[in-house]
């Protein structure tokens, strides 16, 4: 492996999958602990690497927004922005 993580986090609420986050210094599971404290985070039993997000509190979805409009827009385009 090369040594980096990543976790991907799946929007329950609109059935979609967020790109990956990867971390390559490690802060995974400080990410996931902070994470913890503002949302209902489970992990799936199909993919180790993958967490649901059950409810998203109002600053969450906020910050969130941003990535879920730019995917939404890529999608409606076929323009996927690198």
């Amino acid at each position: 492996t090369l040594g980096w993580h990543y976790v991907v986090i799946v929007l329950k609420e609109r059935s979609v999958s967020l790109p990956p986050l990867f971390f390559h210094l490690g802060g995974v599971r400080k990410f996931l602990s902070i994470l913890k404290e503002h949302v209902a985070l489970m992990r799936s039993e199909h993919d180790k690497n993958c967490y649901v997000v059950n409810e998203i509190s109002e600053p969450i979805r906020r910050t969130l927004a941003p990535v879920q409009d730019q995917m939404d827009e890529q999608m409606l385009t076929g323009n996927p922005q690198q």
